[in-house]
């Protein structure tokens, strides 16, 4: 059986009666697809311009939030909370961990061997539960990325 496509059929519906019928690429001509190009580009050139002013918009709105000490906003309909960022951990401050005798088993765990060093952020975490010494030094490993913004629009 072949699958169902919109490039591939076109599906006109009266009641329960439906028409399926095939429609041949080759039935364009090239002022049409020239068309549905330039349509394209002027799509494609407005949303790039629209994700490099979310980015800034979203840059502002972190420095302001950062500035109030804040990952809160609650006004005019809108609340805004800045979520944590997806971590990532720097290889040579986790070292330590491996040389520990309390932490080694569960550091070898978090170490996972890709085509270079990447450590388990949930088993991680399970070694900085051991407190100390162990928390700090995955907290000095831990690097943030950028906050996630999440934005609910109250009263709609």
């Amino acid at each position: 059986r072949t699958r169902w496509t919109p490039e591939r059929y076109s599906q006109t519906c009266r009641g329960e009666r439906c028409i399926v019928e095939e429609v041949f690429a080759s039935s364009m001509n090239d002022r049409d697809l020239a068309e549905l190009i330039k349509r394209y580009e002027k799509i494609d050139e407005a949303y790039q311009i629209a994700r490099e002013a979310r980015y800034n918009l979203g840059a502002e709105i972190r420095m302001v939030m950062n500035q109030r000490d804040s990952v809160l906003f609650i006004g005019d309909g809108i609340e805004l909370k800045l979520g944590l960022g997806k971590p990532s951990y720097n290889p040579d401050k986790l070292k330590p961990l491996l040389e520990m005798d309390q932490s080694a088993e569960l550091a070898n765990e978090a170490m996972e061997v890709v085509t270079t060093e990447r450590w388990n952020g949930t088993k991680l975490n399970k070694i900085a539960q051991l407190g100390g010494k162990y928390r700090q030094i995955v907290e000095d490993a831990t690097e943030r990325g950028l906050s996630k913004i999440e934005i609910t629009k109250k009263g709609d």
